[in-house]
């Protein structure tokens, strides 16, 4: 009874001190507002959680300048109102009209981000679709042989060890991330990742055995997976709101480049004999088509150069036209483009036009899939997942997204040789189209929000989203776009909560005052209604 006592004055307690603050549960968002969390903390409650803080922390000695950050977090929009000396104020002017200056640390710190970004790519090449050598090396090369002995199994063994990295990731290494963090922290976790991506490949190249390749492969992925759901956090938790997007979208940006990277080895190893396999891997699609090995290592190739250069306007429009938007454009387009290679395998091969329809699709596909599904998806899931439980959330999201990656290596050579290439190109495209449809429907908008304020976002009922997507975005699109009535307007779907102020904390609100008032009536930022779409 004593202790529900206390835990009742203790929730009073937090009422009284936060005031309005709850006023919006963001776990049920039903009026779609979005504020700042620390819009509604009085002045001495702000000032007692700075000082706890510090203490916590032994930042005692910067005590002062927390504060002051404290009071523009809690109303940045107003900080020309706040006590700051003129430098200060210089410096927050500078940091709107110069989004991209911003301390050399941390864009040395995105640029270590992206190291790991581009040797994850490497490594991802080395698995990225069915071998053209070790299957012989190892005596499992039966599958590209229909009719021929152990045909099946051999097209089992050799999707099951290009997905080895894949399955290291999505069902050990994403969830030892938690964990890892915990009790090393992010660079602790990102420098055990590094070793075994280290290690792995060398000893890859060593094995005698497809079995031991299969291991060394599921070692690589431990590091992968660490590795994938650490950094896009890291990088996201660093970077300010502005431009948090176009630094977070670093990791896939290098990802690209350290594929494009890996098909440069690949070629530079084609005549060493017959260890090549051991350092590289071709692509199985354009030797369908009828390229020959050498030609296939080409126009793989390519396939990483136009992913790499493609991934380039992301770093542009991400924080500018948004996540969403960036998604629900390119994958119509990569729908199209994978039906359009599919066809083209109709083509007779004796026709040059066969091999060059067949390879133009595909660096299409390549061109939308770069700045479109190829970053976002790290970015939004690094960003999106509450502090409390981000390690665990991205490491879910790193392990869905591997998982499936795992799934389609393991089936892709028994897809092609059951479906046809035609077949196979037509049901990726399919999904394409599935996904397009589930990101309309249930994918918010995230771009330029801070952390706490996705928290609102979020909040939202599902049901409400979907209703407004369905109700009011499309036919709005269809008006707009479709009939080109100029004068569709859109209602937009989140408000920012009007601005207001607490009395000491008593929860009674007043008249907006002027900002050179009392800190303790700082109220929210005064931003402009918001849509999301």
């Amino acid at each position: 009874m004593e202790n529900k006592t206390i835990d009742h004055f203790d929730s009073i307690d937090q009422q009284e001190r936060y005031g309005r603050q709850a006023s919006i549960d963001i776990n049920k968002n039903l009026e779609a507002k979005i504020k700042n969390p620390l819009a509604d903390v009085p002045y001495e409650a702000l000032m007692t959680d700075v000082e706890q803080f510090a203490r916590s922390n032994d930042l005692v000695e910067i005590e002062p300048l927390l504060k002051k950050g404290a009071l523009v977090a809690q109303n940045p929009d107003e900080f020309e109102n706040l006590d700051l000396n003129p430098d200060e104020r210089d410096a927050l002017r500078f940091e709107i009209t110069h989004k991209w200056r911003h301390p050399f640390k941390l864009y040395v710190t995105i640029v270590i981000c992206s190291i790991g970004a581009a040797v994850q790519g490497w490594d991802q090449t080395g698995s990225n679709g069915a071998n053209l050598s070790f299957p012989q090396e190892f005596g499992i090369g039966n599958g590209e042989i229909p009719g021929a002995p152990n045909h099946d199994r051999d097209n089992w063994l050799v999707g099951l060890v290009n997905s080895a990295p894949y399955i290291g990731s999505a069902f050990i290494g994403c969830w030892l991330s938690d964990p890892i963090n915990a009790y090393c922290g992010r660079r602790g976790t990102i420098f055990i990742s590094a070793i075994f991506c280290l290690i792995t490949p060398i000893g890859g190249a060593v094995t005698q055995t497809w079995e031991q390749l299969f291991g060394t492969r599921i070692l690589m992925g431990i590091g992968m997976g660490l590795k994938g759901a650490t950094v896009p956090i890291f990088a996201a938790e660093n970077s300010p709101p502005a431009i948090r997007g176009a630094l977070v979208m670093s990791w896939q940006m290098w990802t690209a480049f350290g594929i494009f990277l890996g098909f440069c080895a690949n070629l530079a190893v084609y005549d060493v004999g017959d260890i090549a396999w051991r350092l590289q891997i071709g692509s199985t699609v354009f030797s369908e088509a009828g390229f020959s090995e050498r030609d296939a290592l080409i126009a793989s190739f390519g396939f990483g150069l136009v992913n790499f250069v493609f991934a380039w306007p992301a770093f542009f429009t991400i924080d500018t036209y948004g996540r969403r938007t960036l998604l629900l454009f390119t994958f119509p387009q990569m729908a199209w483009t994978l039906l359009g290679a599919g066809f083209s395998f109709y083509i007779p091969e004796s026709s040059k036009a066969h091999i060059g329809m067949v390879a133009m699709f595909i660096y299409l596909f390549a061109a939308f899939y770069s700045p479109g599904e190829g970053p976002v998806p790290f970015t939004y899931s690094a960003e999106v997942f509450p502090l409390s439980h981000r390690e665990v959330g991205m490491g879910f999201a790193v392990a869905t997204c591997l998982f499936w990656a795992a799934v389609l290596s393991i089936s892709f050579p028994r897809i092609l040789s059951t479906f046809t290439p035609t077949g196979a190109f037509g049901f990726y495209a399919g999904l394409n189209v599935l996904a397009f449809i589930m990101i309309f429907l249930f994918v918010p908008e995230t771009k330029q929000r801070t952390l706490e304020e996705l928290d609102y976002i979020f909040g939202l009922p599902t049901s409400r989203f979907v209703h407004y997507q369905v109700k009011v975005a499309l036919p709005w699109f269809i008006k707009r776009y479709v009939f080109s009535q100029k004068s569709a307007t859109l209602e937009p779907l989140y408000h920012f909560e009007e601005k207001h102020v607490e009395n000491g904390g008593s929860g009674h609100s007043k008249e907006e005052p002027s900002q050179a008032q009392n800190l303790e009536n700082s109220g929210p930022p005064a931003y402009n209604n918001s849509s999301q779409t």
